[in-house]
């Protein structure tokens, strides 16, 4: 699970996550991988969740995603493309606005996992951008 706390106005979100995979920061031609700490398994202590701040400006997105993206296979044998290749694949696709930036991103992983049968696992994808207005 992975939750955003995203206030009306101001910069600053709060992530908190159980578990979850981490998030692309996606903006301004650049893509990082954020991976705030998380805590334990849902239904486990539910007050240990730790709060973690993530700057968002204006004009950027917070790109949430299953792990079904980056665990399809995509090279020699076993290889799976994991989270630095889908970074990698992310920072090529960078200078893309928003909605090509995913659909890229999606194609992206489709055609490295078409040779090894397709991707085996759900995927989602939730883009939350912050605008100007």
């Amino acid at each position: 699970m992975l939750s955003l706390e995203i206030p009306p106005d101001g910069a600053r979100i709060t992530a908190v996550r159980a578990g979850h995979p981490g998030m692309l920061l996606h903006g301004a031609g650049t893509a990082e991988w954020v991976e705030p700490p998380f805590g334990p398994a849902l239904g486990l202590h539910a007050d240990a969740w730790p709060r973690h701040e993530i700057e968002l400006p204006a004009g950027h997105g917070l790109l949430l995603l299953t792990d079904g993206l980056f665990e399809g296979y995509s090279g020699g044998g076993s290889q799976r493309l994991g989270e630095d290749g889908l970074l990698a694949l992310a920072r090529r696709h960078a200078a893309l606005p928003g909605s090509a930036f995913v659909d890229a991103l999606i194609d992206g992983v489709e055609e490295r996992a078409r040779a090894h049968g397709g991707l085996t696992d759900d995927i989602a994808v939730v883009r939350v951008e912050r605008t100007n207005r």
